[in-house]
């Protein structure tokens, strides 16, 4: 049986709309330290993997359910380890100041504010050709200050920029659409 998990882009909405991630505590055994999006596995008491992103949110990074307005999604990713993730879309209409969040120490180290527009600039970005589970695989990296996006962050990320003409997209930020 294969696993399913659900992670969470939340967009802070602003004049220049913000992106949450989070550093994954050191801590833990996959994926320590690597920088992500809230999430995780679906669980039996998740009614859905919607429900799965939303709880997983409360748990690791303390903003509530009610704060998030839900856009849409994307198409689901597999992981190498065979995990199916499926990552929503949701805009938080807080001020990034106003905004209230508790980080679970033992899940995540912090979070990282990153403007959307980082991700439009070349300079920010590259690929490379892996070869991952005997496939080649092209990888995907984004920088910011001193945090490296990739693996499948990357590659939601990457999705989710090419998607900036569909419905879903235009429908987060029509009014900042100049800042993205």
């Amino acid at each position: 049986m294969q696993k399913e998990a659900a992670v969470f882009i939340l967009f802070i909405k602003q004049d220049i709309p913000e992106i949450i991630f989070t550093k994954r505590s050191i801590h833990l055994l996959e994926h320590s330290g690597e920088i992500s999006f809230p999430g995780g596995l679906y669980e039996q008491r998740d009614k859905n993997l919607l429900e799965t992103a939303l709880r997983e949110t409360e748990e690791e990074i303390g903003i509530k359910r009610d704060v998030i307005k839900i856009i849409g999604s994307l198409s689901a990713e597999k992981s190498l380890k065979g995990k199916i993730v499926k990552p929503f879309v949701g805009v938080i209409e807080k001020d990034k100041d106003e905004l209230e969040y508790t980080i679970s120490q033992s899940e995540v180290d912090e979070l990282i504010f990153v403007p959307v527009n980082v991700f439009n600039e070349t300079n920010n970005f590259w690929s490379e050709l892996w070869i991952r589970n005997k496939k080649l695989t092209k990888m995907y990296f984004y920088i910011y200050k001193s945090h490296i996006i990739w693996g499948m962050t990357g590659r939601i990320i990457f999705k989710l920029m090419k998607e900036k003409k569909s419905k879903l997209y235009r429908g987060l930020y029509a009014e900042h659409s100049k800042n993205i």
